[in-house]
């Protein structure tokens, strides 16, 4: 967790700009640390998404996402996994995510046009399961 700067929530938030500074810190922090990603906080201390993706939290067999009024960017993908779940009646709730959910969560996921769905493995000490991360990546394939 990258919590040494966050992330404005703003009219811009939801898109990608050249104010990069954010990024390149989290970049940062994460090869100090040895890390293969860092989750981003907005400015209330909330998660809002990684370095290069947004972010998906399954709790309760039902897959949260950060609110675009969080400040995370408006990503393709994004919008692609949430129409995926729909139409396979995975519920997913478009939120305000206390990051202390990490310690709870089932399962943690990260997408973007590129690299696609990433199943997070693990949180600190916590290790998360894969099965709605594999289910969305194999219909994802499929399309």
């Amino acid at each position: 967790m990258f919590d040494e700067l966050t992330k404005s929530v703003d009219k811009l938030s939801n898109y990608k700009t050249c104010n990069s500074l954010v990024y390149v810190m989290a970049g940062l922090y994460k090869k100090q640390y040895n890390l293969d990603e860092a989750f981003i906080l907005n400015q209330n201390g909330f998660l809002c998404e990684s370095i290069s993706s947004n972010i998906f939290v399954v709790y309760d067999k039902q897959i949260y996402t950060p609110a675009l009024s969080e400040g995370c960017i408006a990503g393709v993908m994004r919008n692609v996994v949430m129409s995926i779940a729909k139409t396979n009646e995975i519920p997913v709730v478009q939120a305000q995510i206390n990051p202390e959910v990490l310690k709870e969560a089932e399962e943690v996921f990260i997408t973007n046009a590129v690299g696609g769905i990433r199943w997070v493995m693990g949180y600190g000490r916590k290790r998360y399961f894969n099965e709605v991360t594999k289910l969305l990546s194999d219909k994802l394939n499929t399309l």
